[in-house]
């Protein structure tokens, strides 16, 4: 915990004692920070912000392999659905 003063989000995803809670890598960083985030009810508010916007920049820089075979299962499924829609309007159209 460099500062005192932590008013953004911002602040709290530069701050490595913050990184070093949220991972629990460092148990004098998750002392000091549970401390920090009981002592006042915006400091939870943002907390849980960071923590938020945290979780969403590591969703998105999660790599998700995927087979060729999944790829043409997964274009499969979506022609199936298409020609059961296109089917279907067919059966419901007047004549």
């Amino acid at each position: 915990m460099k500062k005192l003063n932590y008013t953004t989000v911002e602040d709290l995803l530069v701050d490595d004692g913050f990184l070093a809670w949220y991972r629990k890598t460092d148990e004098t960083e998750v002392d000091k920070w549970n401390g920090w985030i009981e002592a006042d009810p915006e400091h939870q508010c943002l907390a849980e912000e960071a923590i938020h916007l945290l979780k969403l920049i590591l969703l998105a820089e999660e790599k998700v392999e995927v087979t060729e075979q999944q790829i043409k299962a997964g274009f499969n499924r979506i022609a199936n659905v298409i020609a059961a829609c296109e089917k279907q309007q067919g059966n419901t159209s007047i004549k």
